[in-house]
């Protein structure tokens, strides 16, 4: 399955189809797509000379003609809500040098399947794939130190926090892996398939809005060390 655009060929986007600032340390800051019509965007590394290095909230929110993105190495941060609403965004290519995702940064991303988080990465906001109803897979760089991907779910590195599980995963049943003592905030969230989910008596905490918008599930298996959710 394809989760980055192929850019062997792609030229960047002209800088003036953005509206940018520069921040205070001189470097710039994507603010706005101007064109809510494009299809595929190649942000630049650089504008006026000066190395792009994060992108705005809700910076590309609403674009949904666009299905792909490609970031430049320089890049570090994604702001909340920036791909808000992009609902025919099917391919991502996410820098090395991503350290931060921000809240909703792809919510309601509807066509987005999979995705590869990068080696740098280190914040990721617990909503930052909400309601992408055909996620299938999260996918994490081997360099990465925070982080790590069992069949397609996202995992701290040490496997003691599932972070996320993906909105259409096709399975109706889940088994929490032994170990995990922290299932977080919204981890399951709205999670379309699953039926059943049994939770290990590894497990201490349940975070805020687990399994928020979870309509197919029937039952949860708590253990003792967990009394209510």
């Amino acid at each position: 399955m394809q989760n980055s655009p192929s850019t062997s060929a792609s030229l960047p986007t002209p800088p003036n189809a953005f509206d940018w600032r520069f921040a205070a340390d001189g470097r710039v800051v994507l603010q706005k797509l101007r064109d809510s019509s494009a299809v595929a965007v190649v942000v630049p590394a650089k504008i006026d000379g000066a190395p792009v290095v994060a992108i705005a909230d809700a910076a590309f929110a609403y674009a949904g003609l666009l299905t792909s993105i490609t970031l430049p190495e320089s890049v570090e941060k994604i702001g909340a809500n920036a791909f808000f609403r992009c609902v025919s965004l099917t391919n991502v290519a996410l820098p090395n040098a991503l350290r931060e995702i921000d809240s909703s940064a792809f919510d309601l991303c509807e066509s987005l399947r999979s995705l590869r988080l990068p080696n740098a990465l280190e914040t990721l906001a617990p909503d930052a794939f909400n309601r992408c109803s055909s996620l299938t897979e999260l996918l994490v760089s081997p360099g990465n130190t925070r982080f790590r991907a069992v069949d397609g779910v996202l995992f701290s590195k040490d496997g003691k926090t599932l972070v996320a599980y993906p909105c259409n995963k096709a399975a109706t049943e889940y088994v929490v892996p032994d170990g995990v003592e922290t299932v977080g905030p919204r981890a399951f969230a709205y999670a379309q398939a699953l039926t059943s989910v049994a939770l290990p008596s590894s497990l201490a905490t349940v975070g805020d809005q687990a399994f928020l918008g979870c309509e197919s599930l029937q039952s949860i298996a708590l253990p003792p060390s967990v009394a209510t959710l």
